[in-house]
């Protein structure tokens, strides 16, 4: 490789490519996509040419959040999945001022918001084994698989608001713990474990519908099937319907 250099800029050249590609590996541990987890965890997939969106904004949060506030709310002030145009937005202004509020890392306080609104897509769009076959039988026709979102769609907004913010916190926390066991990186690990405690800070200024404390221990294949009861119409989506299943 790069017969042509001299011997000292060889290995110039070739600490650059190394360390580039340690920091990428790093990078990819640290902060892997959203989505890859979250579909492991729900055991529910993306389909080819989803339209989702995902995007940061400078814009103005949607709500306002007074300076000696302790409440700093993930969605409409940090980020918002809008579930109408398959829509994730980051807001940047929200995150620069709770990483200041909560003294960390904007990027590591991105991320975390990222995997929450990531999560609320996820069940809005995400199929199960079954669908998908469905779909891929009819190569992909565009009315089937608007007819699968429109009813999807209906599910989704059938779910009561605080059942919706429960599974998006304990699927954030969960995707986070499995990013966390897959990293082989120590640095990767480490930066996963600080984002686990912020994750934890952070529900501590949430609204009480945010709160998952006590559901950090059910098992994740509980969670999971509750999430495919409720999306197959066996289970309403109505939190005390939802707290009784996961509470076996």
């Amino acid at each position: 490789m790069h017969e042509d250099l001299p011997d000292e800029m060889k290995e110039k050249v070739q600490n650059v490519i190394k360390n580039w590609e340690e920091g990428l590996e790093f990078r990819v541990q640290a902060f892997p996509m959203p989505y890859r987890s979250l579909c492991r965890i729900t055991r529910l997939s993306l389909l080819i040419g989803c339209p989702l969106i995902d995007t940061d904004t400078d814009d103005e949060p949607p709500k306002s959040v007074h300076e000696a506030s302790e409440i700093i709310p993930i969605d409409e002030f940090l980020g918002l999945y809008d579930h109408e145009k398959m829509k994730i937005v980051i807001f940047n202004k929200g995150i620069e001022w709770a990483s200041g509020k909560l003294n960390c890392y904007p990027e590591l306080l991105r991320y975390i918001v990222k995997v929450h609104e990531w999560a609320h897509a996820i069940l809005h769009v995400g199929v199960d084994q079954g669908t998908e076959s469905e779909v891929i039988a009819t190569k992909f026709d565009p009315e089937v698989t608007s007819e699968i979102y429109r009813k999807q769609g209906e599910i989704y907004e059938s779910i009561e608001y605080k059942v919706h913010e429960v599974l998006a916190q304990l699927l954030t926390y969960h995707s986070l713990q499995m990013s966390k066991e897959k990293a082989t990186k120590r640095e990767s690990k480490m930066v996963l474990d600080k984002m686990i405690e912020l994750f934890l800070e952070l529900s501590k200024h949430q609204p009480r519908e945010y709160r998952v404390d006590r559901y950090l221990d059910v098992p994740l294949e509980r969670l999971s099937e509750s999430i495919h009861l409720i999306r197959k119409g066996w289970l309403k989506g109505i939190f005390d319907a939802w707290n009784t299943v996961i509470a076996w």
